[in-house]
């Protein structure tokens, strides 16, 4: 009944009929620790941690969606494409997530660049935000713990043979799934979803009223006894029942999905939620290395801003450059160029044509915003009408930029690309 009203769940809330600003979201604890733990300020780590939370939010919260009003939809609706590929969701084979692998990292490091360069440290708090949804999604949705001996082991600590650590890692294994929502080849688990009863409409206008009903808020909460085992009131598992360990509710679901015998239910949970944190930590020490010192005390360190404001900032999100390309991937595109156009000129349309060695693309209208097309390759063009700035850039093997026009108004080639 109802399931437009509940958000999907990527380790999310353990009460999601909660007002958002008081259920307990685990993307935002974890990220809230991580960032602490490596030496952000309080409100620096919680901007950034209420980017973590907001992929979902603006993907999958209606109530909330409607709570900022037309702006805050109208990001929404725009941005959820994008935001989708960053759940590790719908990926058949390690090979496939090895590849989301590399956009989520080298898409990272290049709008990291990008927030350096221009002195962005409001958007490197949110890119940052934002990526470590995804790696954190990587162990509540993949089948990387249902092996004993991975669950001391993270993917970027077997993966990145630079690191040392020490034990040996473990071998990448060649089984690795994701749960999946689409139809993709080889068929994967169900990632899970859940649905609500009749019962919530008593609960939903608290997420609607808020903070109205500061009053019944003890009513309205979900109590800790709740966390390890009943779901919340209102709420019920959606069927097919999926692998998720995204709370501890669904814990028992996700855990006998798994075939998971020799573990309970809540220690399966903290084991994802163990290897979700430590790679959190791990990741917020990679990207400081890239952004260098003095960048990066700003980032962990300057006053807060408003995280929203990101998310809804008309040059367009940093979290393009991960999401770039077919999801769930179909080849190794990480690799390849794409372009990302920004135009100078925020409130008018760009009218754009791609022209690539398989056809064009286009005319097309586009609107005041930056965006992402590709791949394209050496013989390629893109017109614009202009004024609009135009960067290409390659995730993999190595993360790399490259500005092809500062103040694009016609015919941009791509013929300097390798």
């Amino acid at each position: 009944m109802l399931p437009f009203l509940i958000p999907a769940l990527h380790f999310g809330s353990e009460d999601p009929l909660a007002p958002v600003d008081r259920a307990p979201w685990h993307h935002h604890a974890l990220t809230e620790a991580a960032c602490r733990a490596e030496g952000w300020t309080a409100p620096a780590a919680t901007e950034s941690a209420w980017a973590t939370v907001g992929v979902d939010l603006y993907s999958y919260h209606p109530v909330w969606r409607m709570q900022g009003g037309p702006d805050r939809w109208r990001t929404a609706r725009r941005s959820k494409a994008t935001l989708d590929a960053l759940h590790f969701d719908d990926l058949p084979d390690t090979a496939t997530i090895e590849e989301v692998w590399h956009r989520i990292l080298g898409g990272t490091l290049i709008g990291l660049d990008l927030a350096r360069a221009n002195e962005d440290v409001a958007g490197a708090r949110h890119l940052v935000g934002v990526s470590l949804h995804a790696v954190q999604d990587f162990y509540s949705h993949s089948s990387w713990i249902n092996a004993p001996e991975r669950r001391q082991h993270t993917w970027l600590s077997t993966w990145d043979r630079t690191r040392t650590t020490e034990t040996a890692p473990v071998e990448v294994p060649g089984d690795l799934v994701t749960g999946g929502f689409a139809q993709v080849d080889g068929g994967n688990p169900p990632h899970g979803a859940t649905r609500i009863t009749a019962a919530a409409l008593l609960r939903l206008p608290a997420m609607v009223l808020t903070p109205m009903t500061d009053a019944l808020r003890h009513r309205l909460r979900l109590s800790e006894r709740h966390y390890h085992s009943r779901l919340p009131r209102g709420v019920r598992q959606g069927q097919p029942v999926g692998i998720n360990l995204d709370s501890r509710w669904q814990a028992p679901a996700g855990s006998a999905q798994r075939h998971e015998t020799g573990v309970t239910p809540d220690a399966l949970f903290e084991s994802a939620y163990h290897l979700a944190l430590t790679e959190s930590r791990f990741w917020l020490r990679l990207l400081a290395d890239r952004a260098g010192q003095d960048f990066w005390a700003e980032v962990l360190g300057a006053p807060a801003e408003r995280w929203t404001e990101a998310f809804q900032r008309p040059d367009g999100g940093l979290y393009d450059f991960m999401a770039a390309g077919i999801y769930p991937p179909t080849q190794a595109d990480s690799g390849a160029w794409f372009l990302r156009v920004s135009p100078l000129d925020h409130q008018r349309p760009l009218l754009i044509e791609l022209t690539i060695k398989s056809g064009t693309i286009g005319p097309r209208t586009l609107p005041g915003r930056s965006f992402t097309i590709g791949p394209v390759d050496a013989q390629s063009q893109v017109r614009v009408d202009g004024p609009a700035h135009v960067r290409a850039f390659r995730r993999a093997p190595t993360a790399v930029s490259r500005v092809l026009a500062e103040r694009a108004e016609g015919p941009v080639p791509v013929n300097s690309l390798d």
